[in-house]
């Protein structure tokens, strides 16, 4: 939630680069998440082939959009949805 205003604040990217560098950096982040869990026994595969199923349908999906959708609405999309996750995450 916070690598895309991140790199857009400090690092100067416009915003449809940052939103692509915070997807690229989630795929190693998930790998290694599920290499630990493989190792610690608690790997639930049929829930992880839904999650995966579901993530890759979103990206595709996500991708076809960032390329299409303006830089204005990609901000009010983002940030609502930061603002909805921040308020349910209070709750």
């Amino acid at each position: 939630m916070l690598i895309v205003p991140a790199l857009g604040g400090c690092m100067e990217l416009p915003e449809k680069k940052a939103h692509a560098s915070a997807v690229a950096v989630m795929f190693p982040l998930s790998l290694c998440s599920v290499i630990l869990y493989v190792f610690r026994g608690t790997w639930d595969i049929v829930l992880s082939v839904r999650v995966g199923i579901g993530a890759t349908m979103g990206a595709v999906f996500g991708a076809f959009l960032l390329k299409r959708m303006p830089k204005k609405i990609l901000s009010v999309l983002f940030y609502g949805i930061m603002i909805y996750a921040g308020i349910k995450y209070l709750q």
